[in-house]
């Protein structure tokens, strides 16, 4: 919980720092420019492209027009855009294609845009040139600084008007033209003419608010001094040991199978004895020897000897 605390009051610090640091912007809204750009490039290559030399020609295209050895171009207002009154990206249609010898000069200019920042800028193009050598191939670029320039004036893209820069060839430019001049050869100079302007807000240089110098920074909860321990859980109690079984009492033991069999020997000697009785003489005298000597003494004998005379069968 404490580092969780530290790390969302640096991160509240931090965010209102920013903001007292971060400039404020305007939005830009509904920009609608109207005009066009005049430019010839370079007065002395067009009149040999068209002089009995080169017996050349001079193509315009992309809604661009060539008249009077100048190429006037009309204003893109959707691919324009302006951040400050002397700062922004024009962009124009149009295209030119110059050709001369037969063929074996050929070079073309399209997609034109001034770059103005302040009173200089630069002019892009996309290229296909064809550089003036036997076997030559055509080499191609886009958004090539062909011109470096330099307005004429204050320069405000905020209002209806004509700018004027002048320029000259850019080093990156010398090979775009086939190696017919050096950098900083002078070019013609590019109008401007801007006819109508409709900029709902355009940024303005808004200087950022001097940074806080005290910056108060939310304060921490202070820790707890004392954090209780948690109680420590009491010991289970150990398990009580089984009580061990009693001694199981001893089954009650059966009867001795021999005294089962003498209690069934005496009633089978009773029977016998009962059986000589009845015959008279001998039953007396056995009857008086079973009275003195008992069953037990003389029993097995007596029925031995009464079986073997026939008494008892």
């Amino acid at each position: 919980m404490k580092t969780t605390t530290r790390i969302i009051a640096s991160s509240t610090a931090a965010i209102l720092t920013a903001g007292l640091l971060t400039p404020i912007a305007h939005a830009q809204e509904n920009i609608t420019l109207e005009g066009n750009a005049t430019w010839g490039v370079k007065a002395s290559f067009s009149k040999y492209i068209k002089s009995p030399i080169a017996k050349g020609s001079i193509t315009p295209g992309d809604n661009a027009t060539w008249a009077d050895a100048v190429l006037n171009m009309p204003l893109d207002s959707e691919g324009t855009t302006v951040t400050a009154k002397d700062q922004g990206v024009l962009d124009f249609d149009g295209s030119v294609h110059f050709q001369g010898h037969s063929g074996q000069l050929d070079l073309t200019f399209s997609d034109f845009k001034v770059n103005v920042n302040g009173n200089t800028g630069t002019l892009t193009v996309d290229y296909a040139s064809l550089p003036y050598v036997p076997d030559a191939k055509m080499e191609y670029g886009q958004d090539q600084v062909l011109a470096d320039l330099t307005f004429e004036g204050d320069v405000d893209l905020t209002k209806p008007g004509t700018l004027k820069a002048n320029s000259k060839l850019a080093s990156t430019g010398v090979a775009v033209f086939a190696g017919f001049y050096k950098v900083g050869d002078v070019l013609d100079p590019i109008n401007i003419n801007l006819t109508n302007v409709d900029i709902a807000e355009v940024p303005e240089e808004t200087t950022a608010p001097e940074e806080a110098t005290t910056s108060v920074e939310p304060t921490a909860p202070e820790e707890t001094t004392t954090s209780v321990e948690p109680t420590k859980p009491s010991e289970p109690a150990k398990p009580t040991e089984p009580s061990k079984p009693s001694t199981t009492p001893n089954p009650t033991s059966p009867s001795t199978p021999a005294a089962t069999e003498n209690a069934q020997e005496g009633s089978s000697v009773d029977q016998t004895i009962d059986d000589i009785k009845k015959k008279g003489f001998f039953g007396t005298i056995i009857s008086i020897l079973s009275s003195v000597l008992g069953v037990g003494a003389i029993g097995a004998a007596l029925v031995a000897i009464a079986k073997h005379l026939g008494w008892v069968r």
